[in-house]
């Protein structure tokens, strides 16, 4: 899917609903916490890829842009900010970050659970044209 030279009309993407797992909020906590060079960097999630079984997510730290959108997270005793682009906000409406320690393979690391995955596999905005993001005009 290719949007070409189109831009995100960002004021037409709803607010996603982002949720921490009690797990990821402890781990990002350490993180911030220890990593000085973190100062003033704020939680990003973007689409890095897509297959035929959905979307790949990645996780990182940076600064904002202004054509970012801010989704504040839920936990059950914390928030924080967390960064998206326009394309991955339409797409990540309604999610859950985790974090998973890989006892056996060291494969520690944080998950994006997109509650909406089922609806984005394959050729889907072939299938529901309203499925691709609004552009500006």
């Amino acid at each position: 899917m290719s949007l070409g030279r189109n831009k995100i009309n960002k004021e037409l993407v709803p607010m996603p609903s982002i949720s921490l797992s009690d797990e990821a909020l402890s781990q990002l906590r350490l993180i911030i916490d220890n990593d000085i060079t973190l100062s003033g960097k704020y939680l990003r999630i973007t689409i890095s890829g897509k297959g035929c079984s959905g979307f790949k997510y990645s996780i990182g730290f940076s600064d904002i842009n202004e054509d970012d959108i801010e989704a504040i997270t839920s936990n059950s005793s914390n928030s924080i900010i967390v960064l998206l682009d326009a394309f991955t906000a339409f797409y990540l409406q309604n999610a859950l970050i985790d974090y998973k320690h890989g006892t056996q393979n060291d494969d520690d690391g944080f998950i994006v659970i997109n509650n909406n995955h089922d609806q984005y596999k394959g050729k889907f905005w072939l299938e529901n044209p309203t499925d691709t993001p609004p552009l500006v005009k």
